[in-house]
């Protein structure tokens, strides 16, 4: 900086009047750059890093005019000095995984209808494709929530599981359970107020009462479907009941106000058995987990 002075002072005095009309003007020296600064006629290389920057910018000196003779080429600014190089921050932890409200790996989640349940069930309609000629008897000797039970069970050994036939009081046995014998369960799946199986229910019963008296009538590919909470607690609910005939059941007799007709002679001979449906509701019942 001192030296660049005394070069421009020296040129005005040898012109004796700086800044004269017949003389071209010079190119001041510029001061020393610091890092990242410029200056006329070098430039300082300001250092960089990851994490940081350099220091401070160093300020620029106006060089003056000079009336005679080029001016003295600018200095170079020094070069900038390197920036720290930043920390590396610490990794963030993984998420836990959330639960499954469906019985997988996760286990069942929460709600009214996730739990051991069982509901009695009541024949809202009949629907196709149950025999017409059977609808009538049906309609009469099935006991309105009484004898069938929908039994969600929560726990099985592979997750939630469900089976439908008939319920009564068993010997030995303080709460209400499967008669004249325990069918087996198929898988279900739930939610929070949903319910339904996801496959067959391979054998069962559905209880009827006629003029003689308490029926058991065999079942095969029993299934719920679309079933759901009908209130707030699950007490109370809807669904689609199938389930089929087998043709071994055909000459099982049922008699109605006196008048005795076999299931065959009713819904007509077949020669693969017969399926029923129907709208049914449910309503919460006792039963026997304990002995599951």
């Amino acid at each position: 900086m001192r030296r660049s002075s005394a070069l421009l002072a020296v040129a005005c005095l040898a012109s004796i009047a700086c800044g004269g009309e017949d003389h071209p003007k010079a190119t001041g020296g510029s001061g020393a750059a610091g890092a990242g600064g410029t200056s006329v006629g070098g430039s300082g290389f300001g250092g960089s890093a990851s994490g940081g920057t350099s220091g401070a910018a160093g300020g620029t000196t106006s060089g003056g005019t000079s009336g005679s003779g080029a001016g003295a080429a600018g200095g170079t600014g020094a070069a900038g000095g390197t920036g720290a190089a930043g920390g590396t921050g610490a990794a963030g932890g993984d998420g836990g995984s959330a639960g499954d409200s469906t019985g997988g790996s996760g286990g069942p989640g929460t709600g009214p209808c996730i739990g051991n349940k069982a509901w009695a069930v009541t024949v809202d309609s009949w629907d196709s494709p149950t025999p017409s000629g059977l609808l009538s008897t049906l309609q009469t000797v099935f006991p309105q929530g009484n004898g069938n039970t929908i039994v969600l069970h929560l726990r099985g050994a592979t997750g939630p599981r469900m089976a439908t036939s008939s319920t009564g009081d068993v010997s030995g046995i303080a709460l209400p359970y499967w008669t004249p014998s325990a069918p087996p369960f198929a898988s279900g799946q739930l939610d929070a107020t949903t319910f339904s199986n996801t496959s067959d229910q391979t054998s069962g019963f559905m209880q009827v009462v006629d003029d003689s008296g308490q029926q058991f009538i065999a079942l095969d590919a029993i299934r719920i479907s679309s079933g759901q909470s009908a209130n707030v607690d699950c007490s109370n609910v809807t669904g689609v009941w199938s389930a089929h005939i087998p043709v071994s059941e055909g000459s099982r007799s049922l008699t109605v106000a006196g008048s005795t007709n076999t299931i065959a002679g009713l819904a007509g001979n077949s020669a693969s058995g017969w399926t029923l449906q129907a709208h049914v509701s449910g309503t919460e019942t006792s039963f026997a987990f304990d002995e599951l």
